[in-house]
């Protein structure tokens, strides 16, 4: 009886240690195939509207623990979510934590692809004239990258450096520029310096939503799966109290043997049997709400505390 405890004890043991490892060789594999910096100057704030759109390396196994920095000056991500396999942004959870004059952010994603937004209050506005500037440090090497941006309602004359290429008319029906960043390596230091000009004060969001008409009825939506949560914790958790619980058992049927052979008690004992105690916990079921606003880029409507269109992946805007 004490050496099959003993052996149950090990496995589990065993189990815990390779849960623990888990995660850390994840982080230590980390690399990016693609990521695209998109810089929206002026969509419905006086700032500039920062998106950072990251696809995982093939060779990084998930579930991926990710580590991403942004200014502190942002006062922290609007939106942090992952996209699955047919392109549609989930929402993630996330915990940040202040590190010098950035933010990190830390998320743990089922999914390749990740997307992140924040506001940088970095741009300047001094009459008709704007003058921007990205700055980053990237978190994880990257084999080919790409800045975006969004030309502005109302703007003109609008310089780059790097240089910027027209990319043709794309979300909202703005007008965009590129750039091919080529790859990066981890830690390296990126420079993006934009200016233009602007005659108003009008967001783009604005006009946006002023020419994205209502739908007439409203149609059904599918609701996406949420993401896998990370079980780990919970597993080394419940794995741990059962080998505690295991191992006092030994003892205690070892004491308890050893009492009854010098007390010269009979060897026969009845025999107890165990029995299964709790039953699993059920998830609590939880209600969609009802729906509260429309997708200002294809019309599907909105849950209350959504952040992305759950039909295009549009982010949604306060």
């Amino acid at each position: 009886m004490t050496s099959r405890l003993l052996r149950l004890t090990g496995t589990l043991l065993i189990l815990i240690l390779s849960l623990g490892a888990r995660p850390a060789h994840a982080q230590g594999t980390i690399t990016l195939s693609t990521l695209t910096i998109e810089l929206w100057p002026e969509f419905d704030k006086p700032a500039t509207l920062v998106i950072l759109k990251g696809t995982l390396a093939a060779s990084v196994p998930l579930p991926a623990q990710l580590t991403l920095h942004i200014p502190a000056a942002s006062g922290g991500p609007f939106a942090v979510a992952a996209a699955d396999a047919s392109g549609k942004l989930l929402n993630t959870q996330y915990t940040t934590a202040p590190s010098g004059d950035t933010i990190a952010i830390n998320l743990t994603t089922d999914f390749p692809a990740f997307h992140i937004e924040y506001y940088d209050p970095a741009l300047t506005i001094t009459g008709e004239a704007r003058d921007y500037t990205f700055q980053w440090t990237a978190d994880y090497a990257v084999s080919a990258a790409t800045v975006r941006v969004q030309e502005p309602v109302d703007a003109r004359d609008l310089t780059a450096e790097p240089a910027v290429a027209p990319a043709g008319t794309a979300d909202f029906g703005l007008n965009y520029y590129a750039t091919s960043l080529g790859a990066l390596s981890a830690g390296q230091s990126l420079s993006f310096h934009l200016r233009y000009s602007k005659s108003t004060p009008t967001l783009s969001s604005e006009v946006v939503n002023k020419n994205t008409p209502v739908p007439l009825a409203t149609p059904t939506v599918t609701q996406p799966l949420p993401p896998r949560s990370n079980l780990a914790p919970i597993l080394l958790a419940a794995a741990g109290g059962v080998g505690l619980l295991l191992i006092s058992f030994g003892v205690w049927s070892f004491v308890r043997n050893r009492r009854e052979t010098e007390t010269e008690r009979p060897r026969r004992r009845r025999r107890r049997v165990a029995s299964d105690g709790d039953e699993p916990l059920s998830e609590p079921h939880l209600e969609a709400p009802a729906p509260a606003q429309f997708c200002t880029q294809c019309g599907q409507p909105l849950l209350t505390g959504d952040r992305f269109c759950r039909n295009c992946g549009t982010p949604v805007r306060a």
